[in-house]
């Protein structure tokens, strides 16, 4: 059966949702405990009581309030879920933007991996691959051939095997695409700095501009 619980912590439950008293009074600003009680416990079609820490009383069932506590649950959650976001972002104009271009460093990494598109075939576009292919041209430029064991991935990890002018054309459209977002990337930047309030900085779109994926 569903519950509805005020600990001796001074929080409440409502089945599996945990919330602070604090919390749970923006909520339900009406509520309190009876009188000279610390815990109120309620199960619904089985028992109301609360207790002072020594003494436990019982209290007769339905509880109405209780039962609307509990119908109300999906409300709360949400409510407490947004709580938590706002708790946890930045109260200050410094660590807002912080937070934002942490922010948009993250998504600017997730654009770099949607894979490029050269000869019909897309590849990865990831600085790992990226770095490891060009060590690759390197050896090939000072040795006239690639190494006996070359291989790239495409987006699916099928192993294919590109001549030198061809390795050489696929990493200048890794590097084309790559140049496209990192000017992306600067441009959001700076106009999160530009912004002087936390509300637009938290505000600010920076998912905008991008180029689509895989590159062509």
């Amino acid at each position: 059966m569903a519950s509805f619980t005020h600990n001796p912590d001074d929080y409440i439950l409502i089945d599996n949702l945990v919330m602070p008293l604090s919390f749970w009074l923006t909520q339900e600003p009406a509520y309190l405990l009876p009188s000279g009680m610390i815990t109120q416990n309620y199960i619904q079609g089985e028992r109301h009581s609360a207790s002072d820490g020594e003494t436990q009383v019982f209290y007769s069932i339905p509880w109405a309030t209780g039962d609307t506590y509990i119908s109300n649950k999906v409300t709360y959650e949400a409510a407490y879920a947004a709580y938590l976001v706002e708790l946890a972002l930045p109260k200050t104009i410094p660590l807002a933007k912080s937070y934002m271009i942490n922010s948009l460093h993250l998504y600017w990494a997730e654009v770099n991996r949607g894979g490029v598109i050269y000869d019909s075939t897309t590849y990865h576009s990831t600085p790992i691959e990226r770095d490891h292919w060009k060590e690759e041209l390197e050896y090939a430029n000072r040795n006239s051939a690639l190494l006996t064991s070359h291989y790239v991935y495409d987006i699916d990890y099928n192993k294919i095997n590109l001549l030198i002018a061809e390795l050489n054309d696929l990493l200048d459209k890794i590097d084309e695409f790559y140049w496209e977002t990192r000017q992306n990337f600067d441009y959001h930047r700076e106009q999160i700095n530009l912004l002087t309030t936390i509300v637009d900085i938290l505000a600010y779109d920076f998912t905008t501009g991008w180029p689509t994926t895989p590159y062509t």
